[in-house]
């Protein structure tokens, strides 16, 4: 019964979340970058209602499909800024300084899939490992200065890996004529399990997410070049849910804006042990305030990707032969 229970259910999630006959001859998926997001929240385990949408990233990677396999192979993608391409900085050493020209709000969270496991015949946890990058630098209050401000230290890059999971399901079967899916995905890690990825959040300042983005240069011909002019669709951040907020009935000269009630979460970065990061943390017994979690919620829009088929060699003498044919055959002595 439960076995039969199983082959339904992979057959029912085949059809949703691959289309045409995939299944049958393996596929590799990309996840369209332009369209993709995923949603970053800080949230507090003791206040469910209560969580911060600090930033919605952009989202790229694949999906490989086996031959003959209703489920994917391997799930493998980057969440990273918006003004970012994604590739991830490697450090010359665990926690050790940066390259020369990293720049300090470089993040990269990696996800690579070890496991994927049916729970019903429309969700899919899949388990691997998430790799978390992302660059601090410290501060030193150094009262010899005087007024100067404060002195930071070099960039270091963390780059730290945790197991996490992933729920899986499918969303709509939107653009189902081009090979088109999407999915979405969800996940929930305590900070204290993976405080790089707590840092990596909190401390990384999200830029604004465009759908079809387009750049083009001013076109006022001004000789003070302030960067391409980008036009798009902007998908913004939630509104926090610890605080209410509302406008006031009538607003006057001296309006000073909405009112809010409610205690508002405290999400402060996790001690690095390298020194003091300017941001204290919360006093004693306001425990129940702060944020400890991190949420990441993902919308995953897939597109199949047929690869070129490769064009046979004119014969044995021809270099890309030995895949084909084997050892080239030595010539025969004149």
């Amino acid at each position: 019964m439960q076995a039969g229970f199983l082959r339904l259910g992979l057959h029912i999630f085949a059809g949703i979340i691959f289309t045409g006959s995939a299944a049958a001859q393996g596929s590799v998926w990309r996840i369209n970058a332009g369209e993709s997001t995923a949603r970053l929240y800080v949230a507090s385990s003791s206040r469910h209602e209560a969580r911060i949408n600090v930033g919605v990233a952009r989202l790229s990677g694949n999906v490989l499909q086996s031959a003959g396999a209703y489920l994917p192979g391997t799930v493998a993608f980057q969440i990273y800024p918006a003004d970012q391409n994604g590739k991830p900085r490697k450090p010359q050493k665990q926690g050790g300084v940066s390259p020369a020209g990293v720049s300090p709000d470089s993040t990269t969270l990696a996800f690579r899939s070890k496991s994927i496991e049916l729970l019903d015949e429309k969700t899919v946890l899949v388990r691997g490992d998430l790799t978390a990058t992302y660059v601090s630098q410290s501060v030193e209050d150094d009262p010899m200065n005087g007024d100067s401000g404060p002195v930071f230290g070099p960039p270091v890059v963390h780059s730290v890996k945790r197991a996490v999971g992933f729920v899986f399901r499918p969303a709509t079967a939107r653009g189902a004529r081009s090979g088109g899916v999407e999915w979405s995905a969800s996940s929930i890690i305590p900070s204290d399990l993976f405080p790089e990825l707590w840092n990596a959040v909190v401390t990384t300042d999200w830029p604004a997410f465009l759908v079809d983005e387009k750049c083009k240069p001013p076109s006022d011909g001004s000789t003070e070049f302030t960067g391409p002019v980008c036009t798009g669709k902007m998908i913004e951040p939630e509104p926090r849910t610890d605080l209410v907020c509302n406008m006031p009935a009538s607003v006057g000269e001296d309006f000073s804006g909405v009112t809010c009630s409610g205690t508002p979460l405290s999400a402060v970065p996790k001690p690095d042990g390298r020194g003091h990061t300017g941001i204290d943390r919360p006093p004693h017994g306001a425990a129940g305030n702060s944020a400890n979690e991190i949420e990441i919620e993902l919308v995953i829009r897939l597109e199949r990707m047929d690869p070129a088929p490769q064009k046979p060699p004119s014969g044995p003498s021809d270099p890309t032969a030995r895949r084909y044919f084997g050892k080239s055959p030595r010539s025969s002595p004149a």
